[in-house]
């Protein structure tokens, strides 16, 4: 199986956040191939996840447009992690909300839906790292169900309705034995391929 990370940080940034998402693959057996965004629509590929970014790079810019084209149009599944979900978001024309301040650490997930995505798990902790994230107005539109939340952010995942599209707002990449719930989101991703 060949899983493309399309990679959204920029130069010389987000190395950390790409080893843990390779390692993490690996680990389950999956051949990941990091590529530029403008890279994605090349094809070939049993599933896409996109990463996050750093905080210095703009919510749009030309780069994206194709990352935005793949996600409309994919019949592949897809993962958006942190900046990936604003990215599927933005694809549908959700809007973002800034929030009043960073938030970093584990939080416990509050699960609504028992999609694939969280097959075994009750209120998982996971790790966050975000200044954005999605409007409420998604509750709103019949494209999306949202499937966790948390006690400081209303959409922490979704999934677009009748296709293998997830965003979630935190990085599952980062885990550790403790928190081991991360690790267990990337697995029930790459069963749902």
């Amino acid at each position: 199986m060949k899983i493309a990370v399309l990679n959204n940080y920029p130069e010389g940034k987000g190395k950390t956040a790409l080893k843990r998402i390779k390692r993490s693959l690996k680990r389950l057996g999956v051949k990941p191939i990091v590529v530029r965004p403008e890279a994605c629509l090349q094809g070939g590929y049993d599933a896409f996840i996109l990463t996050g970014t750093a905080p210095c790079k703009g919510l749009n810019g030309p780069k994206l447009k194709d990352e935005k084209i793949l996600v409309r149009h994919t019949s592949a599944p897809v993962l958006g992690i942190c900046f990936g979900l604003h990215l599927i978001a933005q694809s549908f024309g959700m809007p973002l909300v800034k929030m009043t301040g960073r938030r970093v650490g584990f939080k416990e997930l509050r699960i609504h839906v028992k999609e694939a995505l969280f097959e075994g798990l009750e209120n998982p902790l996971v790790w966050e790292n975000h200044r954005a994230r999605v409007s409420e107005e998604v509750y709103e539109d019949s494209r999306f169900t949202v499937l966790a939340s948390s006690l400081d952010n209303p959409v922490e995942a979704l999934k677009v309705n009748g296709r293998k599209i997830y965003g979630v707002q935190f990085h599952p990449e980062r885990y550790d034995k403790d928190r081991p719930w991360g690790f267990s989101i990337l697995q029930n991703f790459i069963n749902a391929i």
